[in-house]
C-alpha cells in the first residue's frame, strides 16, 4: 500500500456519522495538495489524524500504537469543551447534567486527557468548536483552525434538479427536542426527517427534494450553530 503522508483514521466512528467532517478533511488538505488517504487502520509511515471519539478500549489502542511506533498523532475536535469559571463543560453543561445527545460525554472526556500526551496538535473545521479555556484543561494545547474550503458546483448538486417533494428536510441525531420541535412542524407542513443518511449523495438527493433544510439545535438552549 502507497504510504500517505496524512492518514485520516475512520475507525472510531459510523461513516455516516462523520460525512461532513471527512468532506471538509479532503477538500482542505488534498487544495493544499497533501498526499493525503483514508483507512481504518493506524499507519505508522504516517501522520494519523483521528476525529475526536474515543472510548475504551479503543483510547489504549492507539496510545500503545503511538508508545510502539514512536509516534504522535493529529485530533480533530467537534465537540464545545470548555473551561469556564473553573468548570470543564462538554457542550455546554457539566458532567453530572443530564444530555440525551451526548451521554457518555464524560467517558469521551477522559479518552482525550488520556491521549494528550501522545497528541501533537488539535484542529477544528472552521471557526467552531471555541474552545474557551482548553490550555486549562490540556496544558499547551496547540489548535489550528483548518479554514473552510472552496465549494465546486460539482459537489451542490446530484443529477436533475426537480420539484420539492417536502417543505423541510432535517438530517442528525435526533433528541428530544429535535423530536419535538420536528412533531410541531409536521402540524403544518410536509417533512422528511433521518437520523443520517447512508452517503453524501443519498443525503444531497434528500435535500434537493425539500425547499429547506433545517438546522435544529440539539437542546433549547443550545447556543451555537451548526457549520457542517
Amino acid at each position: 500500500m502507497k504510504p500517505y503522508k496524512i492518514n485520516i483514521y475512520l475507525g472510531n466512528h459510523y461513516p455516516e456519522w462523520i460525512l461532513d467532517q471527512v468532506w471538509f478533511l479532503k477538500r482542505v488538505l488534498m487544495h493544499e495538495k497533501i498526499d493525503l488517504g483514508f483507512s481504518n487502520e493506524l499507519m505508522p509511515d504516517a501522520m494519523n489524524l483521528l476525529i475526536e471519539n474515543f472510548e475504551p478500549p479503543f483510547t489504549e489502542t492507539v496510545f500503545d500504537f503511538c508508545k510502539e511506533n514512536q509516534k504522535k498523532i493529529g485530533v480533530v475536535l467537534t465537540e464545545h469543551i470548555d473551561y469556564i469559571d473553573g468548570n470543564v463543560l462538554f457542550n455546554g453543561i457539566s458532567e453530572n447534567d443530564p444530555d440525551d445527545y451526548q451521554p457518555r460525554r464524560l467517558i469521551r472526556l477522559l479518552g482525550l486527557l488520556h491521549l494528550a500526551p501522545v497528541t501533537m496538535g488539535y484542529f477544528t473545521l472552521g471557526e467552531y468548536p471555541e474552545l474557551t479555556g482548553f490550555q486549562n484543561i490540556i496544558n499547551d494545547a496547540r489548535v489550528t483552525r483548518l479554514p473552510y474550503p472552496k465549494i465546486d458546483k460539482s459537489d451542490m448538486l446530484f443529477g436533475a434538479k426537480s420539484e420539492p417533494a417536502f417543505d423541510f428536510s432535517f438530517t442528525g441525531t435526533l433528541t428530544a427536542h429535535r423530536e419535538k420541535v420536528l412533531k410541531r412542524l409536521k402540524q403544518y407542513a410536509s417533512l422528511s426527517s433521518e437520523s443520517f443518511g447512508d452517503d453524501d449523495k443519498e443525503r444531497a438527493s434528500m435535500l434537493q427534494k425539500s425547499r429547506f433544510s433545517l438546522n435544529i439545535p440539539q437542546r433549547d438552549n443550545w447556543q451555537w450553530i451548526s457549520p457542517m
